[in-house]
């Protein structure tokens, strides 16, 4: 339950033509929009901590992956939670994060691919 749990963040462009106005630093909601089907896609990081060898892994694959939107974007890191801050959740739903790995040929693997359902 410790395990840590990244969504893939990848940047996404920001509103152009107002003059000063500051870079954006926070999370966005669609970073966490699933818009092919009710499994939301996670990597595992690491049992307690983000494992270096993981994310190493990992960042090779999310960077490959960026290449595949129409227009292409760059892999910024995952937004990471502890696997219990979603399936103990203080407020329903709870969602329990079920190990997935993605088994094919490089970079179309993922041993450390998870997912939750989302209702």
């Amino acid at each position: 339950m410790n395990e840590q749990i990244g969504r893939r963040l990848f940047e996404e462009p920001m509103l152009r033509g107002a003059a000063g106005q500051p870079n954006f630093s926070g999370l966005r909601l669609n970073h966490f929009e699933e818009t092919r089907g009710n499994e939301v896609s996670l990597d595992r990081l690491g049992a307690t901590g983000i494992d270096r060898k993981v994310s190493t892994y990992l960042r090779h694959r999310a960077d490959l992956a960026g290449q595949t939107f129409s227009k292409v974007k760059q892999f910024d890191g995952w937004a990471v939670v502890p696997a219990k801050e979603l399936a103990e959740a203080r407020k329903d739903p709870k969602l329990p994060v079920t190990s997935s790995p993605i088994s094919g040929v490089e970079p179309n693997d993922n041993a450390y691919h998870a997912h939750v359902l989302r209702p």
